[in-house]
């Protein structure tokens, strides 16, 4: 059996990370036109991206400002000879071994894994977990293929979220535009693109013939990898507004084009109001509303539009968005889609999972964003519904 035993560091100081990468041949390619500088959250904090000043926005804008003022910590493309690949997640370990063992690149600080991440691939895949804190990939369970050229990888674990999708792999795709030439570029490594990951590719000129499909039972042996940063990746989960203005900017021009527009001469109407449906498909249950009904009366009520983002197209979800005053939604990715068409935005909070993605994409788009917090009863989650038609009609 042949076993690769390989440790994950996650490097966050500058001066560990750069020995690392000097001890196993990896170059790295900091993008400084990204970064932005730490500042005292007095001076960090904008009350402009209060939509209202309840208690629970208060507190989730505190909390936001303060990870944002630590400023940016890593943003850029990483380079090395010789590395190997593996799963649809994209797992990259170094040729190279330190103290006689490999090294999980994927999990060094900036490039979107977490610890929890393997131990999910020890339970459901093809490593174990060693006592000592290591891992060991049977790399003879595994076909093992040679890719010849330069392959960019794109994929992580939040490869088939869809929300991760117009931060963290728009950002790999932003920083390989910036900082490479596409066209020299041989491969991207992705899993099987579903149809709705297509035109992000497009919006970056990214050839669908160049896709290279990662599998959970492969291994590949990458002769020139290069790895960028993700974005969401910075202390607690916060985006670079600057970098993220940049994406979103791209996204919402180029996606104005996807799909039907609506016929010269005709313009869609304006609605006050658009409640964005919530559909578990990635996440967990357990998240819903229990008074949803109520929920889409009242937007109703208000003279809103009530929308799944399942049942029309992503095109049609924008211009429609396009159109719109006021989003609200439960904390979910399909928030995100405001990155592309900017509206102020109220985020229904049922558990508490502190998206920090939600104030990021409003700031970086000039918009505002409130919270309000459902409570919790035998039957489920509720919404407030006269205290949210105080705050709207406010």
């Amino acid at each position: 059996m042949t076993e690769l035993r390989f440790r994950p560091i996650k490097a966050a100081p500058s001066a560990e990370f750069d020995v690392l990468c000097a001890g196993i041949g990896a170059r790295y390619r900091p993008y400084e036109r990204g970064f932005e500088a730490p500042q005292d959250v007095a001076v960090r904090t904008r009350d402009s991206l209060a939509l209202f000043h309840n208690d629970v926005t208060q507190k989730w804008l505190e909390r936001y400002f303060r990870f944002q003022s630590s400023g940016t910590t890593r943003l850029g493309v990483l380079e090395m000879r010789d590395a190997l690949v593996h799963d649809d997640w994209g797992l990259v370990l170094s040729n190279q071994t330190v103290a006689g063992e490999q090294i999980a690149l994927s999990s060094l600080h900036g490039f979107g894994w977490e610890e929890n991440h393997l131990s999910y691939m020890a339970k459901n895949g093809y490593l174990a977990a060693l006592k000592d804190g290591a891992y060991r990939l049977d790399d003879d369970r595994l076909e093992r293929r040679t890719i010849k050229g330069r392959a960019a990888l794109l994929a992580f674990p939040g490869v088939h979220t869809y929300g991760h999708w117009i931060v963290d792999v728009a950002a790999r795709l932003e920083l390989l535009v910036a900082t490479e030439d596409m066209a020299a570029i041989d491969a991207f490594l992705l899993p099987t693109p579903a149809p709705w990951m297509l035109p992000f590719l497009a919006a970056y000129g990214v050839p669908i013939e160049k896709i290279l499909p990662l599998e959970k039972t492969t291994v590949l042996d990458v002769n020139h990898l290069i790895l960028p940063t993700t974005l969401s990746q910075h202390e607690g989960g916060v985006v670079p507004v600057g970098f993220a203005c940049r994406i979103f900017g791209r996204l919402s021009s180029i996606s104005r084009e996807w799909g039907r527009t609506p016929p010269r001469g005709k313009v869609a109407p304006r609605v006050p109001i658009m409640l964005i449906e919530h559909t578990a498909m990635t996440s967990r249950t357990g998240r819903e509303l229990a008074n949803a009904d109520a929920l889409r009366t009242l937007v109703q009520k208000l003279g809103g539009e009530v929308v799944n983002p399942l049942k029309i197209s992503l095109s049609a979800l924008l211009m429609r968005l396009r159109h719109t005053e006021l989003a609200i939604g439960l904390d979910s990715s399909a928030l995100h889609n405001l990155a592309m068409a900017p509206s102020n935005l109220v985020v229904i909070q049922t558990e508490q999972r502190f998206n920090m993605l939600h104030p990021s994409i409003q700031e970086a788009t000039a918009k505002r964003v409130g919270f309000i917090q459902a409570e919790q009863r035998a039957d489920g989650w509720h919404v407030d519904i006269p205290a949210l038609e105080a705050l709207i009609t406010r």
